[in-house]
């Protein structure tokens, strides 16, 4: 009996931490926010973060409706912890887990 209600509890909290990587919610922090509907403009040392990414550029256009960042100058991008990118240009789209830059210095770390 108690088995069987650990394992769904480990089945339902498994669902539940998936549904919040799907949802991956971030931090940003800039010296200028504008939000326009959908569309978050910042400017000025812009860093964003969450468990997934950390970002920073000099502007970042975020389109909630899409889900898509795009970053000008001075692009980092750091994914897992793991794979970084620096560029002048960046497009990251959530949805299809992609992301454009150019042009792109890549450094990943190997875990030796």
């Amino acid at each position: 009996m108690h088995k069987k209600i650990i394992a769904s509890l480990l089945i339902t909290s498994s669902l539940i931490y998936a549904q919040e990587l799907k949802n991956e919610k971030f931090q940003l922090v800039a010296k200028n926010v504008n939000a326009v509907e959908n569309v978050i403009t910042a400017s000025g040392e812009v860093v964003i973060f969450s468990p997934t990414y950390y970002l920073s550029a000099n502007k970042v256009i975020y389109n909630k409706e899409n889900e898509t960042f795009e970053l000008f100058d001075n692009v980092l991008v750091i994914k897992d912890n793991n794979i970084q990118t620096q560029s002048n240009y960046a497009f990251i789209d959530l949805k299809k887990d992609s992301f454009n830059q150019s042009p792109m210095f890549l450094q990943e770390q190997s875990n030796k």
